[in-house]
Parts: C-alpha cells; structure tokens; sequence
C-alpha cells in the first residue's frame, strides 16, 4: 500500500513540475531576432496586410531602424494565434543570400505574431509609423 502511495505522489510531483515549466516558459519575456546581429540583415521583405503591397527594403540604415526596434522590445505572450488571419504588416528578414532568417506579423504598435502566438510589448513600441511611412513612400513609387 505504501508503495502504491508513493507512485502516486510521484505522477502527481512530475505532472506538477510540468505545468509549472511550461507556465515559466509561457510568462517568460520573448525578444524577436535575439540572435541576429544587424548586419546579418540584408534585406526586409514587408507585405501591407491593409494594401496588398510588397516592398523590399535594402538600405543600411532602414534594416537597422526596423532590427534594433525588433529587438528592443521585450513582449509576453498573449494567447494563441492559430486560426486567425490578417495582420497590418508582415515582415520577413532575409541574408544576404536571401534566405530567411525570421518571419514575423505586426498587427499594431503593440502586437506581434508568429505561426503560433501572439506577443504584447511589455516595454517598448514597435516602430508601426515607420513602417507606414516606408510603405507610402516605396509603395507611391
């Protein structure tokens, strides 16, 4: 019977350890392109969700607005993004052999997406004005 006891509070230990990792995993901070250093970016691929334009952006200084913003921002998860459809922005970083390093959405100054969640900033703003006034000025070309 002890015995019995004992596994039991086992299964129950490991069950308990499990949701607290992913609970720890869940609530921890996220920063996007973390491992990514500016001049690895050789191009921003961004696609308008709102006109259906795309635009690739190749000056130095426009890849770095938009990566040291992506990666100033410390965001939280917040819920899950399967399902949905639609974002203002997506952005997709590529090398300088055009392979892509990250994909992410935008879908305001506060929100980020992936292929599985969504992400609020927690501290910071996303640079939303910039990439609008990118997306006139190469999009009026």
């Amino acid at each position: 019977m002890k015995k019995k006891y004992i596994i039991i509070c086992m299964f129950f230990l490991v069950i308990a350890l499990i949701f607290l990792a992913v609970c720890l995993w869940y609530f921890s901070p996220v920063t996007f392109l973390k491992d990514v250093r500016e001049n690895e970016v050789a191009s921003v691929t961004i696609f308008s969700g709102s006109t259906g334009k795309q635009m690739v952006i190749e000056d130095r200084e426009e890849i770095s607005t938009i990566v040291d913003n992506i990666q100033s921002l410390k965001l939280k998860r917040n819920g899950f993004s399967f399902n949905y459809v639609g974002f203002s922005f997506s952005l997709t970083f590529k090398d300088k052999d055009g392979n892509a390093i990250d994909s992410i959405g935008i879908n305001g100054k506060d929100t980020i997406r992936d292929s599985r969640f969504f992400y609020k900033c927690e501290s910071g703003e996303i640079c939303f004005d910039y990439l609008l006034e990118l997306a006139d000025r190469y999009c009026a070309e």
